[in-house]
């Protein structure tokens, strides 16, 4: 640790939302976070411990006390209180605190948040981004418009400097509540838009870490010694079906199942999956290995997929448009499209640049057209049903043209309301079977989050045996890392 005085550099990709959650993630800090570890599924941060009232009517937060924000500024009950209620007088913010009536300071270092209702994930919308806690006086003295690039938080480090879409540059904030964190001096992030560029950049020894490896690269670097970390919070690539347009030869769920058991997933992942990639059979990710759903796997087996199509009235095949965003887009997409071709159902490949695709994955088919998506995980009981949520019930925006049925809405409904960890992983088994009995997807392989770092950065793994943050945040804990040089 002689070595503080030092900078690190890490390269990321380049993307809007990439660069709002890293000035967030370092410049502040959340009051509860997820948790691999605590049963309920959140631990404090700047809270020092919090509970649910035994009535469900309400969270009380117990917040650290002695910090201070980087403007010199106190962090208290009252500063917590004016960021929360910024976040609930937006109420189109993400439908965070949709759930929540008022927030009430009981003294300086305790805070209620009063609920229209309990669920289980009332508490995701707490360490959701919009919640973070910055400075109410930097606000009041500089406006809006100055904090946006200017955070002043509680956290390890300090933006110095902010050019959009290309670098951010932290200073150590020596003021830091955790001491003896941070141990570096300061850290940079410069977004690459080229994965070329950025490798070169880090086998030139000029950053020191890579965010969200391409499968192709990181293989290159796994054979050349560097450390690597697979996140969880990848995605499972899946075909996204029209099951809920019966105009879609998807509307037969004889068609869904040929999809499936035309697809030989096992041999994508071995041949083109450079050793990180793994077949997929389920949709709600994580659920084959915590809830056991005891769903029986559709296997490749063209056979039976020609088979199927045929019942359905599509002996003589399909022709059909796929649509993927640009990043996606690769090897594993050309080897779909030739295992489908062997049973006859032709694809042509759309690829779309990101704000086309946009447009796109939230447009309702009308047809036969298939869309590449990579849908979100996390394995936990909690990930789980955040996940069904947000993503798979009838409420959310994606997959406009896929049925829900109704079975999974009930099950879902009161999964968000059990207490009982056992019982809420008999309802997510239950919920999984069904989705994938009716194939409301059909994934393909799991891809991880890919990332390197050289081998000067080190950290205690006593302190953490690890540096990347896990319980589905894509996040570095840059503050118990140093640089060996």
């Amino acid at each position: 640790m002689s070595t503080r005085d030092s900078v690190t550099s890490f390269g990321v990709p380049l993307n809007l939302r990439g660069q709002a959650r890293h000035i967030a993630n370092f410049a502040l800090e959340r009051v509860v976070q997820r948790s691999d570890t605590d049963p309920r599924g959140y631990e404090g941060v700047l809270a020092e411990s919090y509970e649910l009232t035994p009535d469900q009517t309400a969270y009380v937060f117990h917040l650290r006390e002695g910090i201070k924000f980087t403007d010199g500024s106190d962090f208290n009950a009252q500063a917590v209180k004016w960021n929360w209620d910024q976040v609930l007088a937006q109420k189109d913010v993400r439908g965070v605190f949709t759930k929540v009536a008022s927030f009430e300071v009981v003294d300086d270092y305790t805070i209620r948040a009063n609920l229209i209702e309990w669920d289980n994930l009332i508490l995701e919308d707490f360490r959701h981004e919009t919640a973070f806690i910055m400075s109410p006086t930097s606000y009041e003295q500089h406006g809006e418009e100055w904090c946006n690039t200017h955070p002043v938080g509680t956290g390890p480090f300090m933006l110095k400097e902010f050019v959009p879409m290309q670098m951010h540059e932290f200073e150590r904030n020596p003021g830091y509540w955790n001491q003896p964190y941070p141990y570096l001096d300061g850290l940079e992030f410069i977004l690459i838009a080229d994965p070329l560029t950025a490798m070169a950049s880090f086998l030139a020894g000029e950053i020191d870490g890579l965010n969200e490896v391409q499968m192709e690269l990181a293989e290159d670097l796994v054979a050349k010694g560097y450390k690597h970390k697979e996140l969880v919070v990848g995605g499972t690539y899946s075909l996204e079906v029209a099951s809920g347009v019966p105009e879609s030869a998807w509307y037969d769920i004889r068609m869904r199942q040929a999809l499936e058991y035309a697809i030989d997933k096992e041999k994508i992942s071995d041949v083109l999956g450079g050793g990180f990639t793994s077949a997929m059979y389920e949709i709600l990710r994580g659920s084959n290995a915590l809830a056991n759903p005891g769903t029986t796997p559709r296997n490749y087996d063209p056979e039976k997929a020609k088979q199927l199509m045929a019942e359905a009235g599509y002996a003589e095949g399909l022709q059909c448009k796929l649509f993927i965003e640009e990043k996606f887009y690769g090897d594993h997409v050309v080897a779909v499209q030739a295992q489908l071709a062997e049973v006859g159902i032709d694809i042509d490949i759309d690829v779309m640049p990101g704000p086309a695709w946009m447009q796109e994955r939230f447009r309702r088919q009308t047809g036969d057209e298939l869309r590449w998506d990579r849908t979100r995980g996390r394995p936990s009981d909690l990930g789980i049903l955040f996940y069904a949520h947000t993503d798979f019930a009838s409420t959310s925006i994606n997959y406009p043209g896929t049925r829900r049925p109704p079975e999974f809405e009930e099950l879902l409904a009161a999964a968000k309301k059990e207490l009982d960890p056992a019982k809420r992983l008999e309802m997510i088994g239950q919920m999984e079977k069904i989705l994938y009995d009716d194939v409301f997807l059909v994934p393909i392989n799991n891809v991880p989050d890919i990332e390197f770092i050289t081998p000067d950065l080190k950290w205690d793994p006593d302190v953490d045996e690890n540096m990347w943050w896990e319980a589905g945040d894509r996040q570095t804990r840059m503050e118990i890392c140093w640089l060996d040089r």
